[in-house]
């Protein structure tokens, strides 16, 4: 409101009174009145609005008698529209930064700012807001409001932007302010530390798993070889029944007589339980005779005697057959009775002498491959095996790689290939040693937690063996390391966006394992016992990480935590022979204590096996069924797996059915062929 236009007015001298009906006077607008100028005929009062610029305006009014309406006077009124006094402050937003990644609206600058000593309409009706200089925020952008918005990926830093307040009715009465502005750079580390940690640490456990798995096959296989090998029990009990009653042969032939028929077949039961074993069947004949010729009977008597055996179905590959006539009498020759205890045959191990003149050494390759899945993944395995044999050191060098493929329904899905090199022998009749030394590579995508892919390499080595120990005790142990480098590039689904991940990890780890395995006869019932204890233990590994969001690039070193795992176990496996050894029942009750790698909670179970095994007459058909049961604190599983073996000419065909408690069925068939 400007004034009230009839302050100075009269009406036959008296004060105008424009009230409706009983006043003295009316009031009315003359001629045309600018827009933005108002006059209210019920007071008369004038009024400007903000839309009118500043400056002069000049207007008229007509006021008229009450009760002569044409009895009327003009006058004019000047309004004076004056400059509003607008100020911006300057603002501070350095107390709230906002994300580089993210961006977005920081506040107001309107919050202090005035026009004629009142605040700013905080809805922008009143004044018009536009940026003078971003200083440095390219693309920031201000809104009728006031509210400053900042785009993401400005590098972090504080900056001063410059704005400008305009009167809205008078655009070119404006103020200047600045407004200080920080822009933060979160951690990108600390938004995929966990799934970066975790994918990794999945990694390094899948790899040195594998490792271990290998290392513990080596000493495996040690054990088996020094079972093959040692056949102190077996000599034992071959020498042990020969003592009773020796082999009886036709006089000056090496035809063996009837009653010595159930001899063999006594030796061959023997020799059924160490098959592989490598002896040396020695023949001895009396003094009589030239000495020639009886080198010579001893020796077609010996070879005789290995093709009996051969006819029994013992494998005699590693029996060495030798004469040596009457060279080594344990009676005097001068009696019949002496003579009777010089005509012999004797078991003896093999040893270097004699391998010098039956010395053969054997090359052996092999290539395999494997696959299978269920409803919880898919694997496939390859691999190439050669083995060579130095019989005269009774050494083997192998070379052995392997291939292998593995898928699970936790988004991890890992190729590895192993190559290593070992060396094994025996340094004497009851112990082998060994080292090893070999590379692997692994590609691991990634499909949960983040996606991408590991790329590994590295180097492991060390020592393994077995020992044929007192009472046929077989001790088999391994003592490894392992060192590698795996690359990564993976990237993460975050709420910022997605962050990439390169980087490296770098490990070492340790194997240690051993088992105390034997074999006792209780008659048709033998026991075996079995105890041991694996572990393997990395400190942990060594990342290093580029981590990027954009054009922003943060860098992170961290360590993942060790991981550790391992089980002991103790188990006593029971056979029982039947039917002429063609059935076999197997009862393994077991205690096994684990500690997953990766995890530190340990969980203990009890349980066991229980195995069937039946031949027909023929042993060309083979019926086996399993049953494994084990119990622990939180968990039982359970198992049944049935197969059926069939002997071919050149191989044999294998058929599995096997279910578990989980309700997993899987069926499978193999045919292994022998060229």
């Amino acid at each position: 409101a400007v004034a009230d236009v009839t302050a100075n007015d009269l009406v036959n001298g008296a004060a105008v009174d424009l009230t409706a009906g009983t006043g003295n006077a009316t009031i009315a607008q003359s001629g045309i009145w600018p827009a933005g100028i108002t006059l209210d005929p019920a007071t008369g009062a004038v009024a400007t609005d903000a839309s009118l610029q500043p400056g002069l305006y000049t207007v008229a009014y007509d006021l008229c008698d009450t009760n002569t309406p044409a009895n009327c006077e003009t006058a004019q009124i000047e309004v004076t529209v004056a400059v509003a006094d607008i100020s911006a402050g300057d603002d501070d937003f350095n107390g709230s930064p906002i994300s580089t990644f993210v961006g977005g609206p920081i506040g107001s600058v309107l919050a202090n700012d005035t026009l004629n000593g009142i605040a700013v309409a905080a809805d922008g009706s009143e004044t018009i807001v536009s940026i003078l200089a971003d200083g440095g925020i390219s693309g920031a952008t201000i809104s009728d409001d006031g509210t400053v918005n900042v785009p993401s990926g400005i590098a972090q830093g504080s900056y001063t932007l410059t704005y400008r307040l305009c009167e809205m009715r008078t655009p070119t009465n404006c103020d200047t302010a600045t407004v200080e502005i920080a822009i933060s750079e979160p951690s990108l580390f600390a938004m995929v530390e966990r799934d970066l940690e975790t994918v990794l640490t999945d990694d390094l456990v899948a790899t040195i798993g594998q490792q271990s798995d290998r290392m513990g096959s080596f000493a495996a296989g040690a054990r088996d070889r020094v079972r093959s090998q040692t056949a102190n029990q077996c000599l034992a009990e071959v020498n042990a029944r020969l003592e009773q009653e020796n082999i009886h042969f036709d006089t000056n032939a090496a035809v063996i007589k009837p009653e010595s028929y159930q001899k063999l077949d006594e030796i061959a039961a023997i020799l059924r339980t160490c098959q592989g074993s490598r002896f040396e069947i020695a023949g001895h004949t009396d003094g009589d005779g030239p000495a020639a010729y009886n080198v010579d009977l001893s020796q077609r008597r010996v070879e005789t005697v290995r093709a009996a055996f051969e006819a029994r179905g013992i494998d005699t590959t590693g029996f060495v057959a030798r004469g040596y006539g009457e060279s080594e009498p344990i009676a005097s020759n001068a009696t019949q009775a002496g003579k009777a205890l010089n005509r012999r045959v004797e078991f003896r191990p093999v040893t270097e002498d004699v391998l010098a003149e039956e010395c053969y050494g054997e090359n052996i390759l092999r290539r395999r491959l494997n696959g299978n899945a269920d409803d919880e993944g898919a694997n496939l395995d390859g691999g190439l095996y050669s083995e060579i044999y130095d019989c005269v050191r009774d050494e083997w060098t192998i070379v052995d790689g392997e291939l292998s493929f593995y898928q699970n329904d936790a988004g991890q899905t890992q190729t590895q290939a192993n190559v290593s090199y070992r060396r094994e022998r025996f340094v004497d009749a009851n112990s082998l040693r060994g080292w090893f030394a070999g590379l692997y590579a692994s590609k691991n995508d990634i499909d949960a937690q983040g996606t991408g892919e590991i790329v590994g390499y590295g180097v492991n080595a060390g020592v393994y063996g077995a020992d044929q120990m007192a009472n046929g005790l077989i001790l088999d142990y391994y003592l490894g390391g392992a060192a590698g480098r795996h690359d990564f590039e993976l990237a993460f689904d975050n709420s910022i966006g997605t962050i990439e991940a390169t980087g490296d990890y770098t490990y070492v780890a340790g194997f240690a394992g051993a088992a105390l395995s034997g074999e006792l006869n209780f008659g048709s019932m033998t026991v075996i016992p079995r105890a041991g204890v694996q572990y393997v233990y990395a400190p942990g590994g060594d990342v290093s990480a580029i981590l990027e969001r954009g054009s922003v690039q943060q860098t992170a070193a961290f360590d993942l935590d060790p991981v550790s795992g391992g089980q002991v176990f103790l188990e006593a496996r029971q056979e029982f022979d039947f039917n002429d050894g063609r059935t076999n029942v197997a009862l393994t009750p077991r205690l096994t204590c684990y500690q997953s790698l990766g995890e530190l909670d340990n969980t203990c179970g009890f349980g066991g096996s229980l195995e069937f095994t039946s031949a027909d007459e023929s042993r060309d058909i083979e019926y086996r069924l399993q049953v494994n049961v084990e119990r622990g604190e939180g968990f039982t599983k359970t198992s049944v797996t049935g197969s059926l073996v069939r002997e071919l000419q050149y191989g044999a065909l294998r058929g599995d059915v096997s279910a578990t408690d989980q309700g997993n069925l899987t069926l499978g068939g193999m045919f292994d062929l022998n060229f």
